[in-house]
């Protein structure tokens, strides 16, 4: 998550996100993007903002 604020910016929205990415295996940009945040996703959630 870092890596995508930094290379997409704050602003990126995630309906794109899976038009940008490849799998690692096969090449194919064919992906489904699941997002599961931590249990302490509120902590989590004000790191990533500062």
């Amino acid at each position: 998550m870092y890596t995508m604020l930094w290379t997409r910016g704050r602003d990126f929205p995630l309906v794109m996100l899976s038009g940008r990415l490849r799998c690692p295996k096969c090449g194919s940009r064919r992906v489904a993007v699941g997002i599961t945040m931590p249990s302490n996703a509120g902590s989590a959630a004000a790191r990533m903002v500062r």
